[in-house]
């Protein structure tokens, strides 16, 4: 068993890990098999381990790890630029970068089809959205049937808001950052594992959702998406 001590100060631990550490005869039969992947498909990865083989976990863990993210690839191909679509606008002045995503969903399974990102050069003010992310959200609302535009309320209100007058029948909403950011980063890393989430294998998407983390909020009961790194 491992056992583990420090005569000195007269101590002696058992400290059980792992898949090894199911030593009761329920967890071993084949109502424990079963149980054991039901909650592996329940539960995020890091709870998992903490709850059901007694490891070690930060409150702030990789999102997703890239075997996983690597699974969830469909191809694009099969989907035809007529679907309807919803557009995602995320911004950022200096020191980021912002982005447009353009996802449908079919069979309750959200497909990313297409994802833009622009990083600024380090040159001027920031980035320039007239010269990137406006014309862009633009040539995705002639080339698709738009349902609606959500758009960061922070660094986008008046770009947005002055677009949404030459769409007048376009619904364009401000997405906020409090209790509605925590909900959907939650709803989106419960998609991931439930593989209720498609995306079309952009190089530059992976590399930032392998630079996301999962912090916890609410006692573990949701998460809030922030970077590994800068």
């Amino acid at each position: 068993l491992p056992l583990f001590g420090v005569p000195a100060a007269g101590l002696i631990a058992y400290i059980d890990q792992g898949v090894a550490a199911r030593r009761m005869p329920w967890q071993r039969g084949e109502f424990g098999r079963q149980y054991y992947v039901q909650q592996h498909q329940a539960e995020r990865r890091h709870n998992y381990f903490r709850l059901h083989e007694n490891r070690w976990v930060s409150s702030v863990n990789a999102l997703v790890p890239a075997d996983v993210w690597d699974a969830l690839r469909f191809d694009r191909r099969a989907v035809s630029d007529d679907v309807a679509v919803w557009l995602a606008a995320d911004a950022s002045i200096r020191r980021d970068c912002a982005s447009l995503t353009a996802v449908t969903v079919f069979r309750d399974i959200v497909l990313e089809l297409e994802t833009w990102v622009w990083e600024w050069d380090g040159e001027g003010t920031g980035i320039d959205y007239d010269a990137t992310l406006i014309p862009q959200t633009k040539a995705a609302i002639q080339r698709w049937k738009v349902l609606g535009v959500a758009y960061d309320e922070y660094q986008l209100h008046q770009p947005m808001t002055a677009l949404s007058k030459q769409y007048p029948g376009l619904p364009f909403f401000p997405f906020p950052q409090g209790a509605e950011r925590v909900r959907a980063d939650t709803n989106l890393l419960t998609r991931i594992n439930e593989a209720k989430l498609r995306h079309s294998g952009n190089p530059l998407l992976k590399q930032h959702v392998l630079n996301a983390a999962a912090k916890e909020q609410v006692g573990g009961e949701a998460i809030r998406i922030v970077k590994r790194t800068e």
